[in-house]
């Protein structure tokens, strides 16, 4: 690094832990969901804060932060609860980073892509309605 700043930190890290029912999904699904679509994305921060720009003794513009999430942090679907509310939580950690840290020049930006269209994205949405069709149509009456 030479004494400069880091131009910036790409988080892109993320899982899906599975397509379940919150009645049927066990709580340690959600917990390894939240560490490493939430947790895990504030610890690498965390890590790298100095050479962002926290460090003042170091040469050169601060660097911008890059969270990457989801749309799916602001839509929830069926069966992908636990998803949603990691990106959701980083949605809002990203928002608190935002405000803590403009007054030491570190930008932090989210981008938030959507499902692509492809044979693959359907046949995944196929399987999980069709796998819980019954409890669809239960509570759509």
């Amino acid at each position: 690094m030479d004494g400069h700043c880091l131009l910036g930190l790409v988080n892109n890290a993320g899982i899906h832990v599975g397509l379940d029912a919150l009645a049927d999904q066990p709580v340690e699904k959600l917990r390894k969901q939240l560490e490493v679509n939430l947790v895990a994305q504030l610890i690498v921060t965390k890590a790298f804060l100095p050479q962002l720009g926290l460090d003042l003794t170091l040469k050169g513009k601060p660097g911008k932060i890059l969270n990457m999430s989801s749309i799916y942090g602001s839509y929830t679907l069926p069966f992908s609860s636990a998803y949603s509310a990691s990106k959701a939580g980083l949605n809002a950690l990203s928002e608190g980073m935002r405000r803590e840290l403009k007054p030491f020049g570190i930008g932090v930006v989210v981008i938030a892509p959507g499902a692509l269209k492809s044979s693959c994205m359907l046949t995944l949405w196929l399987h999980i309605y069709f796998k819980h069709l019954a409890m669809l149509a239960a509570s759509a009456s």
